[in-house]
């Protein structure tokens, strides 16, 4: 939808650019109490990260998501807990609405303008709370990386921002060395089951893992990676993965509260199996295939898997390639 400069107003934050409209104000029910009438907090401290910005290229969206993980004093192994919480404690207005639409998922508001630096994001139900995250985190890099977009004259959005946006979203959810880590860990594990596992790691969506998986590979195997993927999980849970489907999915605390705040003695949100995959056994009977020291049915036999799950394995390693 192309909105033209004198509709470009929005009852909660007034006159406001194409990067807020372009994603919710067509579908965006008005936002009330505005943040300008409520919030009296101090202002943003983001202005040492558009400076930092100005020294990363497209290129450099890893480490520029890194320097950003430490200015929020993340470490470069710890999953996001509660990125409400670490965005607001930086001055950036965060507002979550049920929007019964899947063509939105979030908007932000600039700085400079009324009641910015602002993220609203679409919780709701039939969307991932993993979709939540990468969304708020998705309008973050927009609002550090594109303060050229935020701009009432632009009609059009910048597809290659928006691919940007999810790059920057990825690699901060995902750092790419305890990314690295994870994904060697899981070495020996089907692809859907290491998919699986880390994702629950990261809390981040399935989509998300292998995208990322998928960026370090050539092209030309990019669809094989996820035609594998979808046929393992068919295979699996004998029925196909839906456009919003998010197996072994975190719960909706996840997005908004730590975890210590929880009382002690209960466990209402419980946790996945996923989260207890063990993986060591599996990665080095696949070492001791890869080098030849073990055959495939003694393999099997550690594994204590049917020789014809074996070969079922070893066909999604190699779905991965040397990863």
């Amino acid at each position: 939808m192309e909105y033209k400069p004198h509709t470009l107003f929005h009852p909660n934050f007034g006159p406001v650019s194409v990067m807020a409209l372009r994603r919710g104000c067509g579908i965006c029910p008005p936002i009330r109490p505005t943040f300008t009438d409520v919030d009296k907090r101090p202002g943003h401290a983001l202005e040492l990260l558009w400076e930092d910005c100005l020294h990363h290229g497209p290129e450099d969206i890893p480490a520029y998501a890194q320097r950003v993980r430490s200015a929020f004093h993340l470490n470069d192994r710890e999953p996001v807990h509660d990125i409400c919480g670490l965005l607001e404690a930086r001055g950036i207005k965060v507002r979550s609405i049920s929007v019964p639409n899947d063509a939105f998922m979030g908007l932000s508001v600039g700085a400079d303008e009324r009641g910015g630096p602002a993220i609203v994001v679409n919780t709701w139900g039939r969307l991932p709370v993993e979709t939540w995250i990468f969304s708020a985190v998705h309008e973050l890099g927009h609002l550090l990386m594109h303060l050229g977009a935020y701009d009432v004259a632009a009609s059009e959005e910048d597809a290659a921002q928006e691919r940007e946006a999810d790059r920057f979203a990825s690699h901060f959810l995902m750092p790419e060395g305890a990314f690295r880590r994870e994904w060697d860990e899981t070495a020996g594990l089907s692809l859907l089951d290491r998919v699986f596992k880390v994702k629950r790691v990261f809390r981040v969506s399935w989509r998300t893992v292998l995208f990322r998986v998928a960026e370090s590979m050539p092209e030309a195997s990019r669809g094989g990676l996820w035609a594998r993927f979808n046929a393992e999980y068919k295979r699996q849970r004998a029925r196909s993965l839906l456009k919003h489907d998010e197996p072994s999915g975190i719960d909706a605390e996840v997005y908004h509260a730590l975890y210590s705040e929880r009382q002690l003695g209960e466990e209402p949100y419980g946790m996945d199996a996923y989260d207890f995959k063990e993986d060591r056994l599996a990665r080095l009977v696949r070492q001791g295939l890869e080098e030849g020291l073990i055959s495939l049915s003694r393999g099997g036999e550690i594994l204590k898997l049917p020789l014809v799950e074996m070969r079922e394995l070893t066909r999604s390693w190699e779905a991965c390639g040397l990863q």
